[in-house]
């Protein structure tokens, strides 16, 4: 798989779409998507699930995963990871999450600890070069996702067995 650089891919978007690219006004011509995540870990520490939902202006897409040994926190911040990977283009991406402490240190209120996370919060950064995002706890998911795939496919995961 070959990436072209962001910059190239936007221009080359917004040619496609007959707009001029304003320099430090990309984002409004990204398009708008969300990234729904859930997950949980247990016992915590111990085995970890999460899934997700991309809502695209036309249909969603679902993931999920599973890590041993692991804790709430850092499998919440694979699943961001996770679903940030699975995007082919720049977006303006809203992240909605039940995991506090991953907004919370996504915007920059929480301190990143030089330790396992390190690598999931460099990628993070990464994926933040090329796409909007702006994240937001909620204490539920919206009407419209509510009883959909996150819940649903973290509820399905079974424990690892060791």
């Amino acid at each position: 798989m070959s990436f072209i650089p962001f910059e190239q891919a936007l221009f080359h978007s917004l040619r496609l779409q007959g707009q001029a690219l304003v320099a430090g006004d990309y984002s409004r011509h990204l398009p708008r998507i969300s990234l729904f995540l859930c997950g949980r870990c247990r016992p915590n520490p111990g085995n970890g699930f999460y899934s997700g939902l991309i809502q695209y202006p036309d249909s969603v897409q679902a993931f999920s995963g599973s890590q041993e040994d692991t804790t709430s926190n850092l499998i919440m911040l694979q699943a961001a990871v996770a679903g940030l990977a699975l995007l082919c283009q720049p977006y303006a991406m809203a992240i909605y999450t039940h995991n506090q402490w991953l907004v919370q240190t996504a915007q920059g209120r929480y301190s990143r600890s030089a330790d396992l996370h390190q690598p999931l919060w460099e990628a993070l950064e990464r994926f933040a070069l090329v796409h909007d995002l702006t994240w937001h706890w909620c204490r539920a998911f919206p009407p419209e996702i509510d009883g959909q795939l996150p819940h649903q496919l973290t509820a399905e995961v079974k424990p690892v067995s060791l």
